[in-house]
């Protein structure tokens, strides 16, 4: 049972180690279990570091947004982290921007 494991090892590995937490709120994304993920991402943005940025995560969170249907919050979001992310990461966000805002048409 994945779901059962992964709320065990959620459960088992607070207080937050962000590239765990990073992981987790993939998996439940997966699993479609958004608001979970987005719990899980929401968790590992206040102890973000060089090697789990916050930028990857709030874009992990816009994605979510966007699968649960939020367009809006989801572009919003993508386009605010346009000018965190580095240079070889702005096309991609601005593709699921672009992406995004042509489903809204």
């Amino acid at each position: 049972n994945y779901r059962g494991a992964l709320d065990q090892l959620a459960a088992r590995n607070r207080p937050a180690n962000p590239a765990l937490l990073l992981q987790i709120g993939q998996l439940y994304r997966l699993l479609g279990e958004y608001e979970l993920a987005l719990a899980a991402f929401d968790e590992a943005l206040p102890v973000t570091n060089s090697a789990v940025p916050e930028w990857n995560i709030q874009f992990q969170r816009a994605q979510v947004l966007a699968e649960m249907g939020d367009r809006e919050a989801a572009i919003a979001l993508a386009t605010s982290l346009l000018t965190e992310v580095p240079p070889q990461v702005v096309d991609q966000v601005q593709l699921f921007i672009d992406d995004l805002a042509a489903g809204e048409e």
